[in-house]
């Protein structure tokens, strides 16, 4: 029991000293924290699952600037690329796998595992490297981390230009009253006739 306690208070020695050297001892991808800042500017909900201990991942996202969840394999209780490692990001971000990104470095640990838990994957590629052809292909490779930012609006621009095609539509015409000038092929009031009302069921 003795040893047991000594080696607690060395392991908690450990957390407090390699927590105080996060700064010194973390390296930061180029763009790391303007890039997180423009994801944070976006409203684009942000996880980040790492393997190791909580207090020192906790604070080396801080450090870096990171103000969403951090999950942690001690906190959670699985190490990438275990599938519940995955599945924890999953029910964290409450949405379908399949409409999340993760980004990793790491082809085993980060794109593989991801794929595997039906993530779509961006793998940040080191100079010089290529990708083992055994496991888990990702969707994009990606040298530079701000290189991201164009695959994340990619969705969303596809939806605000959706919703922007919907909202002028709707606007631009009521039933039974066409009005000119309307765009997406709408300005020929022939093509209207399947949509206008009868001259019966006017009022």
């Amino acid at each position: 029991e003795l040893q047991i306690a000594i080696d607690r208070a060395q392991f908690a020695r450990f957390r407090q000293i390699a927590t105080a050297l996060v700064p010194d001892a973390t390296r930061v991808l180029p763009g790391t924290r303007e890039t997180l800042q423009r994801i944070s500017s976006l409203r684009i909900p942000c996880v980040v699952l790492t393997n190791g201990l909580s207090t020192i991942e906790q604070h080396r996202a801080k450090w870096v600037g990171f103000e969403g969840p951090v999950l942690v394999a001690e906190d959670i209780g699985a190490r990438k690329p275990a599938r519940q490692a995955f599945d924890a990001l999953v029910a964290t971000l409450a949405l379908p796998p399949d409409r999340i990104w993760y980004v990793g470095d790491d082809p085993q640990v980060d794109v593989d595992g991801a794929s595997r838990a039906g993530l779509r994957t961006v793998w940040i590629r080191p100079a010089g490297t290529t990708y083992p052809p055994d496991l888990a292909a990702p969707d994009h490779a990606i040298e530079r981390i701000e290189e991201v930012l164009a695959i994340l609006s990619e969705p969303y621009t596809r939806s605000l230009l959706s919703l922007r095609y919907v909202l002028h539509n709707a606007l631009a015409w009521r039933q039974g009253h066409f009005v000119p000038g309307v765009e997406y092929g709408l300005n020929d009031p022939a093509s209207l006739t399947h949509v206008l009302p009868r001259q019966s069921d006017e009022s």
